[in-house]
């Protein structure tokens, strides 16, 4: 289904070409008709210089008009995407107001309370985790806060979902993990203080001591 269009434009491209072929078939021949029947006043330099700007007129015309198909081709698709952009509805909802801190999702608690979703497919759950599809019924919390008060944006950039395929990951694990730079740096020392000390206190070892 998807090569039909395709298929569609060079079927017309191509009848274009035959339809220009024809047409200055057409001039040369009107033209070889007027230089016999006038044969005392047609000019041999004049009459070869003549079929050979038809020649190239047919070359040229072929390009003129092959160019303007791509550029209305192009025009069209310009004009498609604006009009989605400006009549699509957002996603965001009314009630999406809520943002969360920057330490929000760092746990990792999911907690999913009688949700009802109505889509079939094995990555359903992911589906509702990302806001994917809006749930029916029930509640998802992530870390105490109900996933559904968030902007859908903000939900997106603050989870990470790692995909079936293998994947090649272009620049560094930093930069994928946080593309727009909000979060804290953790080259600091005292960042790393901080991650050291939380991780002694998440295992308990720091109790022991």
């Amino acid at each position: 289904m998807s090569q039909r269009p395709y298929y569609f434009l060079a079927c017309i491209q191509r009848w274009l070409n035959v339809v220009l072929d024809l047409l200055v078939a057409a001039l040369a021949v009107i033209l070889i008709a007027l230089a016999t029947s006038l044969r005392s006043s047609a000019n041999p330099g004049r009459l070869g210089v003549s079929l050979t700007t038809i020649m190239v007129f047919n070359q040229t015309l072929q390009e003129l008009i092959d160019s303007w198909i791509g550029l209305e081709t192009s025009l069209g698709a310009i004009a498609r995407t604006r009009s989605f952009e400006l009549k699509t509805p957002p996603e965001h909802q009314a009630e999406e107001k809520y943002i969360p801190p920057l330490s929000w999702s760092s746990c990792g608690a999911i907690d999913i309370h009688s949700v009802s979703v109505t889509y079939d497919s094995k990555s359903t759950l992911l589906s509702a985790l990302l806001c994917l599809v809006d749930n029916t019924t029930g509640t998802i919390s992530i870390d105490g806060i109900d996933i559904a008060t968030i902007p859908r944006n903000v939900l997106c950039s603050r989870l990470i979902a790692i995909p079936q395929d293998p994947l090649t990951i272009i620049g560094t694990v930093r930069f994928n993990l946080d593309p727009k730079g909000v979060g804290p740096d953790v080259s600091s020392p005292l960042w790393k203080r901080s991650i050291y000390l939380d991780s002694l206190s998440l295992t308990g070892a720091w109790a022991q001591n």
